[in-house]
C-alpha cells in the first residue's frame, strides 16, 4: 500500500509540477527546469530499486541535506524567500525528488527508509511553520509534498509491526 501510494502521488505530482514549470516560465526554460529535477528523480529511483545497499548511503546523505536546508530556511527565511522567488520552490522540489526513491528503497529496507521518509516529510514543514507560517514562508508547497512523504514513512514503519492471529482474536 505504501509503495502504491508513493507511486501514485509521484505520478500526480510530476504532472502537476511539470505543468506549472511549462506554464511559468514555459518554453525551453520550463522544459529545462523539468529535466533538472526529473533526471535525478528517475536516476535515484532506479538506483534505490537496483542497488538498495548503496542507495541507502546516498539517500541518507540527501535526507541530511534536506534537513540542513530546512534548518537554514528557519534561520534565514527572508533570504530563502527571495531565492525561491527567483528560482522556484527548491525545498518542496527537493522533498518531492526524494519521496519516490525513498519509497522504493523502503520496499527492501522499510525501517531506515521509513524514518528517512518521515524526516524528509516533517522537518521542512516544521521549519517552514517556525519560520513564519503559510503566507510568508511557503508552507503550502512544502506541506503539499511533505505530508504525503510523512504519511508514506508512517505506512512503512507500521508495516514493521506484526500482528499475530492470536492478538487479533482477543
Amino acid at each position: 500500500m505504501a509503495l502504491g501510494f508513493a507511486c501514485l502521488f509521484g505520478l500526480f505530482a510530476w504532472f502537476f509540477i511539470a505543468g506549472e514549470a511549462m506554464s511559468d516560465p514555459g518554453g525551453l526554460r520550463g522544459a529545462g527546469l523539468v529535466a533538472l529535477w526529473t533526471v535525478p528523480w528517475a536516476a535515484l529511483a532506479v538506483f534505490a530499486w537496483f542497488r538498495p545497499e548503496r542507495a541507502t548511503v546516498v539517500l541518507a546523505f540527501l535526507t541530511a541535506a534536506v534537513v540542513v536546508l530546512a534548518v537554514w530556511f528557519a534561520l534565514d527565511p527572508g533570504g530563502w524567500r527571495s531565492f525561491e522567488n527567483g528560482h522556484g520552490p527548491v525545498r518542496a522540489i527537493g522533498v518531492f525528488v526524494l519521496m519516490l526513491p525513498l519509497a522504493l528503497l523502503a520496499w527492501r529496507r522499510p525501517r531506515i527508509a521509513g524514518w528517512m521518509l518521515l524526516i524528509v516529510g516533517l522537518v521542512p514543514v516544521l521549519a517552514a511553520s517556525v519560520a513564519g507560517g503559510a503566507g510568508r514562508a511557503g508552507l503550502s508547497s512544502t506541506l503539499a509534498v511533505g505530508a504525503p512523504a510523512a504519511i508514506d514513512g508512517i505506512l512503512y514503519l507500521l508495516s514493521l509491526v506484526s500482528i499475530s492471529p492470536r492478538r487479533l482474536a482477543r
